[in-house]
């Protein structure tokens, strides 16, 4: 499922309310940000569900999106990426009850400044992953030195000291 990224509002004031566009939002950015994750460091790892982005013109959408677990899910799934990239401190992860306080402006712009660092924070990533000028691993690249394509190591040495060989003679004096 490919979301397309929608700039975070990180100015929210006690005065502002919440709605379905938020919502949508905050979730569509938190997949958003798991997808670039998976495609830059690898292996899909499991997040909480964040619900079905909802439709802002139909009127049953308001009964469904005040679920607590769909907050819970933005704290959790945010600390989940974040522990998966780049490991960086957004404050203190909240817990939503039922029929508990409604999730504040503060925390909002906690988890929408959190996400727009993190998607700041990948984007640096990307461009030295991508360009990665070494392989790892192999003395040699098969594409670039002409016959290193049929070149195999016949002993190792990485458990000996650089002062001997395999069958114990020294290599140095």
């Amino acid at each position: 499922m490919t979301v397309d990224w929608i700039t975070p509002k990180t100015d929210w004031v006690s005065t502002d309310r919440f709605n379905i566009t938020d919502f949508n939002r905050i979730r569509n950015n938190m997949i958003w940000l798991y997808e670039k994750s998976v495609e830059i460091f690898g292996p899909v790892y499991p997040l909480d569900d964040m619900g079905e982005a909802y439709d802002v013109n139909d009127d049953d959408s308001y009964r469904g999106f005040w679920d607590v677990n769909h907050f819970n899910a933005f704290e959790s799934n945010l600390d989940t990426i974040n522990e998966r990239t780049v490991i960086v401190d957004y404050g203190v992860r909240k817990t939503f009850y039922p029929n508990g306080l409604f999730i504040q402006w503060d925390e909002l712009n906690r988890i929408e400044s959190a996400q727009l660092d993190l998607r700041e924070k990948l984007a640096l990533i990307v461009p030295s992953y991508k360009n990665l000028a070494i392989r790892l691993n192999h003395p040699y690249h098969p594409f670039k030195i002409k016959g290193a394509e049929n070149y195999r190591p016949t002993r190792s040495t990485l458990p000996f000291s650089l002062s001997q060989k395999l069958d114990g003679e020294k290599q140095f004096k």
